[in-house]
């Protein structure tokens, strides 16, 4: 998609989300291209390198979340003359893709759609124009159901602004990324700097803006902002060429994914606004965490280790999926033992992934790590133990001394009779008539 307007305008373009109908919750955006054909630098679409290029924090933006629904509205400040391309990720987040599948291989999860089909994992088109200024994806591999009203969105170029004024000195603002701390706040710094040194005073007004990151205002506290918003005027002095707009990033302990917000360069004197909003990324620095025992120890003790049954029950906070490794195999998947809770029991329908079918008696180490939707994993903790599915041996007899009959015939007439034999060291023992229980004293 073409940008219309003049070089060093910038155009405000409104996206609304029109309609839904899918049961996938999908991520979509726009990336900045270089040219109609979709080229990035020297890289075009079905190259390899382009998805992460087209992906990257610096070309990518989100237009509808995936929580957002039908009735959304989103307005972006472009360059004139810029060039644009759309991208979707199924039912999932661009920093889940880019964990999973960045390569998007068709037999993977999550999948992510483009612009420009070349990048598709089919290789067919997945969004048309259903209407003027309009769109439709389709959300399904191999043409789906082929009705595009997946996500249909259309768009809208409001009159540009930014042009004509302050000869060839440009404006622009950077993108940052901070990592959040525990408590109280922490700054992003920006940086508004000029192309060259101006014989004038030269000043620009800004504002922050929501993206998925929420502000919170002095004159109206939010619960669970995630920054304070901050807005003013920059002044330029003659001979100045860089301003700071320091922005505070409010520290919490929650478990969530990047959260990002904007700068907002508007109504500059005595220059041209080249790039008009500055990327701010909140980086969560949160992790899962784990725990996990063996739910039966059936050995001597409680303690042991040792088990017939090797059933594993465990906690994970903030994770939405689990691996597994055995005895050095591998991590692998075995998230179809996590609960919405957080919960999970590993059992032999797990272990049957873990071990390659093949689980015979002996000594195990079993690894665990729990991730969330951001690719952000726990610690990987450790459960050992011994599978022993073994019958004891057992042998017994009835003592000489009680046979009473001729020697060998199992024949006594003692009504309280000894038994001798032989089975394992320290195993309760368990007369089934009786129901008596005993541990065998070894002969001396």
């Amino acid at each position: 998609m073409l940008v219309p307007g003049e070089s060093g305008e910038i155009v405000p373009v409104t996206f609304n989300k029109v309609s839904q109908e899918a049961s996938f919750h999908n991520e979509m955006g726009l990336f900045v291209v270089d040219d109609a054909q979709g080229r990035i630098g020297s890289i075009l679409p079905g190259q390899p390198g382009y998805i992460e290029a087209a992906l990257s924090d610096s070309r990518r933006d989100i237009i509808f979340a995936r929580s957002q629904t039908s009735g959304t509205a989103k307005t972006m400040e472009l360059p004139a003359k810029s060039y644009v391309g759309f991208y979707l990720i199924q039912n999932a987040t661009t920093q889940r893709f880019l964990n999973h599948n960045p390569q998007n291989e068709l037999n993977k999860e999550p999948l992510a759609f483009f612009f420009f089909p070349q990048e598709n994992p089919d290789g067919i088109d997945h969004l048309q124009s259903v209407a003027a200024n309009s769109f439709g994806w389709e959300d399904l591999t191999n043409g789906g159901d082929k009705d595009f009203d997946d996500l249909v969105f259309e768009y809208t170029f409001d009159t540009p602004t930014g042009g004509g004024s302050g000869g060839d000195i440009q404006l622009s603002i950077n993108d940052v990324a901070i990592v959040e701390g525990d408590t109280n706040t922490t700054e992003a710094e920006f940086i508004v700097s000029l192309s060259a040194p101006s014989s004038k005073t030269v000043t620009v007004d800004f504002s922050t803006a929501d993206d998925t990151a929420i502000g919170s205002v002095a004159s109206m506290a939010i619960a669970d902002a995630d920054y304070q918003a901050v807005e003013g005027t920059i002044t330029f002095k003659p001979g100045e060429t860089t301003q700071t707009i320091i922005v505070p990033v409010i520290d919490d302990r929650l478990n969530e994914a990047d959260e990002t917000f904007f700068i907002n360069l508007t109504n500059a004197s005595n220059a041209i606004i080249a790039d008009a909003q500055g990327k701010g990324t909140i980086i969560d620095n949160e992790l899962p965490s784990i725990s996990a025992s063996l739910a039966n120890d059936t050995g001597a003790s409680d303690s042991d280790g040792i088990t017939l049954d090797p059933t594993i029950n465990g906690q994970a906070t903030g994770a939405t999926s689990l691996q597994g490794n055995l005895n050095g195999n591998g991590f692998v998947d075995i998230s179809n033992a996590l609960n919405e809770d957080g919960s999970f029991t590993i059992s032999l329908e797990q272990y049957e992934v873990l071990s390659n079918n093949s689980l015979p008696d002996g000594n195990y180490i079993l690894e665990l790590k729990a991730e969330n939707d951001f690719g952000r994993e726990s610690d990987v903790i450790t459960v050992n133990f011994t599978l022993d599915r073994t019958p004891p041996p057992i042998d017994f007899d009835l003592a000489p001394q009680s046979d009473t009959g001729e020697l060998g015939d199992k024949t006594t007439t003692e009504r309280i009779v000894t038994l001798v034999g032989q089975t394992e060291p320290g195993l309760e023992m368990v007369l089934v008539e009786t129901q008596q229980k005993f541990v065998p004293e070894p002969l001396v």
